[in-house]
């Protein structure tokens, strides 16, 4: 609980806390099994960036301190960065890349136009 920075909160009730608060202590009682793999979805989705970037830290070094696997789910590119050493790419369900973060979120990026998006805003 004091790695996710959530000790300050021990005796609440579980319904008093954010969503946030509640994927963490998610998060905490899985790594403290000390699984062989850890799957993953969103893990950082709902939180605010310095705290995603706590629960990044706290994936890799229960990474590396257990010699566990991780398979993590994001459709931000700056957790794909964060966590992983390969990512993959899907499409409609298919994989369209396989590499290192820089390849397959630059792969991602191929073909999309910023002034598209503002074009169509206006």
């Amino acid at each position: 609980i004091d790695e996710v920075r959530l000790s300050h909160r021990m005796m609440h009730i579980a319904r008093d806390l954010s969503g946030g608060e509640k994927q963490r202590v998610v998060l905490a009682r899985q790594l403290a099994k000390e699984p062989f793999m850890l799957f993953a979805d969103e893990p950082t989705g709902t939180l605010d960036p310095e705290t995603a970037k706590l629960v990044h830290t706290m994936l890799i070094d229960s990474a590396k301190a257990n010699n566990m696997g991780m398979v993590v789910t994001s459709h931000f590119s700056q957790v794909i960065e964060d966590v992983a050493n390969r990512a993959m790419l899907l499409v409609e369900g298919k994989i369209a890349k396989i590499g290192t973060p820089h390849e397959v979120i630059e792969q991602f990026m191929k073909g999309y136009d910023d002034s598209e998006t503002f074009e169509r805003a206006e």
